[in-house]
């Protein structure tokens, strides 16, 4: 009887782990590209008030 709780463990447990591969796959297949910020200068008058504030 456990052993029959046993091999029905192992088939669920290995059915989940395929759709875990499955959905890795699909989540990281986009390619976004490299992300680049157009950032404005900062003077150090300006970076000062920004720490105080914070």
């Amino acid at each position: 009887m456990s052993a029959s709780y046993m091999s029905t463990s192992i088939k669920n447990n290995l059915n989940l782990l395929s759709k875990r591969k499955k959905l890795r796959n699909t989540l990281g297949s986009y390619d976004a590209g490299n992300t680049e910020y157009n950032l404005p200068k900062a003077s150090k008058k300006q970076l000062g008030k920004i720490a105080k504030q914070l």
